[in-house]
């Protein structure tokens, strides 16, 4: 048990913590109780001992707190907002709290335009120029900017002044801000010609949101996005989101995607709403190590994202997420083996199809045990290729991955039907040495001579199971459970009955059964599950991180 040693705040730490985890921890604390002292000594002590994993965050929400309650002048509209000249002692307030974040979100709070007049005003005070700016947030290396109002665009510049030594950016256009109006075109191209220290980022994120832009708006953008692209040599990670108009924004900028692709350093692309058809525009990825087309327009199968698949020159690729309709499943592995089948240790495959249409998808399937390498896959399966998966599936793929640590198989909706049975849980056991986290659909019929044939030493964590149609025997499951996986921490199951999905308690002593820990071993690789009744999700600065740089590691090397 861990205990603050801070004068006068002994308070009890009731879960294990790693020691960045735990100066984090103290320095939220201290912040949130207004103890400037201990706050500004512990963020030192980050600084003081180069201690990279420890990084103070810092959202709109919490610098609206040093936000003056008399600033704005007029209140009228959000858009025509005056505001009073800070005071000296504000300034230096601010600036000392702003000396101490490493990540910052604007997230499109309404105060957010308050916080960026008060940047503005500490960036100008003295000179009129951005020269003191550089001083202003020295630490930062993570920017996300989420722009909500044509009128937070101009404003949102002097911030990006500030940014010379960044990592990570992130600009995402919110609601239906990026009209084609000359002055917000203009304000935007002004935005992404700003952005300072480009030879240091290694991770960009840009997004128009869901109905945040018109075609014309996004067009016009193009070639500015594209000059900024050209000076992100540095670049690891780009995650692009342009809507449903991805299609006409590249035909409109033909050379927009080979720059993509001629990017040394790209290891991880993520495109969304991918919707391109012309393989002429595809060349490159040398480095790529991760893709992620999950994200892909309702219009499957689409050629796009099969010539962008098979024009990846790197053979190191180790990720890839996509979504595949069963007419182009056997086509789409056929790729993934013949290119792929050494290197690839993460596979998140989405197959959508009519109910009916199974028998070429369950043998395209089966191809995949030629990708020995694997250690990690995930699959959402139509009903059509559900209904026909049955044990000896399971069996010859499991065999074929013997470094398998993570396996989930979902069903499109509980009301299918499988031939997988509880027979596959034993299957796990004895072929997955290296198993901890399995999800698995299942139809429970009499399998009671279902048993390890050995005593099982299966080092699985976390086991999920839906049943499909029929309620298990809980006491035989339960028993099998113990049996077969006798490490095991937490389970959860639930069975579809009468048309309803409900919750199934297996009794099993010293097992959690918390649907918040579901995912909670490969979120938290090495890490114990929480004490009960304390909550087991991310921050809300955690979650953002990981949905905007879903493959960034804590920069320990950076």
């Amino acid at each position: 048990m861990m205990v603050s040693s801070s004068p006068g705040r002994s308070k009890h730490m009731h879960r294990l913590m790693t020691i960045p985890e735990l100066i984090r921890e103290i320095a939220d604390q201290l912040d949130a109780e207004h103890d400037k002292y201990h706050f500004a000594l512990t963020c030192r002590t980050m600084s003081a001992n180069c201690l990279s994993s420890l990084w103070y965050s810092a959202s709109s929400n919490k610098l609206f707190r040093l936000v003056p309650h008399d600033l704005v002048l007029e209140d009228a509209d959000v858009g025509m907002m005056s505001f009073r000249p800070l005071t000296a002692y504000e300034r230096v307030r601010f600036e000392q709290y702003a000396s101490y974040i490493h990540i910052l979100w604007l997230d499109g709070h309404r105060h957010a335009l308050q916080i960026i007049n008060l940047i503005k005003q500490c960036c100008h005070y003295a000179t009129g120029s951005p020269v003191a700016a550089l001083k202003l947030f020295p630490a930062l290396r993570t920017l996300h900017l989420a722009i909500s109002r044509a009128s937070c665009i101009l404003p949102c510049i002097p911030l990006l002044t500030c940014c010379v030594d960044l990592r990570r950016l992130s600009i995402l256009y919110l609601e239906d801000v990026l009209d084609p109006s000359p002055t917000i075109i203009a304000a935007s191209t002004k935005l992404l010609d700003t952005v300072q220290g480009t030879g240091h980022i290694q991770a960009f994120y840009f997004g128009l949101g869901s109905h945040s832009a018109t075609t014309a708006g996004q067009l016009q953008l193009g070639r500015p996005f594209a000059n900024l692209l050209e000076r992100l040599r540095g670049l690891q990670t780009l995650y692009l989101d342009l809507d449903l108009d991805f299609d006409l924004f590249l035909e409109a900028h033909t050379d927009m995607l080979p720059s993509i692709g001629a990017l040394p350093y790209l290891q991880n692309l993520r495109l969304s709403h991918f919707t391109c058809k012309h393989p002429s525009l595809f060349a490159g990825f040398s480095s790529l190590r991760s893709l992620d087309l999950m994200d892909t327009a309702d219009e499957l199968p689409h050629s796009g994202m099969l010539f962008l698949l098979s024009s990846i020159s790197s053979h190191q690729l180790q990720k890839v997420e996509l979504a595949c309709d069963c007419d182009r499943l056997g086509e789409t592995i056929e790729i993934l083996v013949e290119k792929f089948s050494d290197s690839l240790l993460k596979l998140v495959l989405d197959v959508v199809g009519p109910e009916l249409e199974g028998s070429a998808s369950r043998l395209a399937l089966a191809r995949l045990a030629e990708c020995c390498a694997l250690r990690s896959v995930e699959s959402t399966v139509c009903r059509g290729l559900i209904n026909q998966l049955e044990d000896h599936d399971i069996l010859s793929l499991v065999r074929s991955w013997p470094k398998l640590e993570v396996f989930r198989l979902y069903s499109e909706s509980l009301v299918d039907v499988t031939q997988i049975s509880p027979r596959s849980l034993v299957a796990f056991a004895e072929h997955c040495p290296f198993l901890h986290t399995l999800h698995l659909p299942i139809m429970f019929q009499s399998y009671t001579s279902t048993r390890p044939q050995r005593v099982s030493n299966s080092p699985l964590k976390e086991l999920r199971i839906d049943f499909l149609w029929t309620c298990p025997d809980t006491t035989f499951m339960a028993k099998l459970i113990q049996e077969t996986f006798p490490r095991l921490e937490t389970v959860y199951c639930n069975v579809w009955l009468d048309g309803d999905d409900n919750d199934l308690v297996l009794q099993l002593p010293g097992i959690r059964s918390e649907l918040t820990l579901v995912g909670w071993f490969e979120r938290y690789p090495g890490r114990p599950l929480p004490p009960p009744g304390e909550s087991a999700h991310e921050s809300n600065i955690e979650e953002k991180e990981r949905r905007f740089f879903p493959r960034w590691k804590e920069p320990a090397d950076i």
